[in-house]
């Protein structure tokens, strides 16, 4: 995944952010379309969602080829959630990282 603008949508569950952005986000080698986990969800062979789930109020994320959906627990701030999603995306978007390099060669 190229590094990549993030724009940030709201929706009609005030729990719920969806996250677009314009690079594809790699897919996972044996699964075809989105992929989703709870917190609590094994996660190991998916680096993004790993990362995205140890987000401090992120207990589920919906991932898709374009666009990932995050649910918060209701106390708390989308402010911090939006801040760490925005760092998880550069940091996978960046060629030169590990996980990146992992995402990109299972997909």
């Amino acid at each position: 995944m190229a590094k990549s603008t993030v724009k940030f949508q709201t929706t009609p569950n005030p729990n719920a952010l969806k996250c677009e952005v314009e690079s594809p986000i790699p897919q996972i080698k044996g699964r075809t379309g989105p992929r989703s986990y709870a917190k609590t969800a094994d996660v190991s062979g998916d680096p993004l969602a790993q990362a995205i789930l140890s987000i401090e109020g992120v207990v589920n994320v919906l991932i898709s080829e374009k666009w990932l959906t995050v649910n918060r627990e209701p106390e708390a701030e989308w402010k911090q959630i939006k801040s760490a999603i925005q760092t998880v995306l550069r940091k996978f978007g960046d060629p030169g990282n590990e996980n990146a390099a992992e995402g990109s060669k299972q997909a």
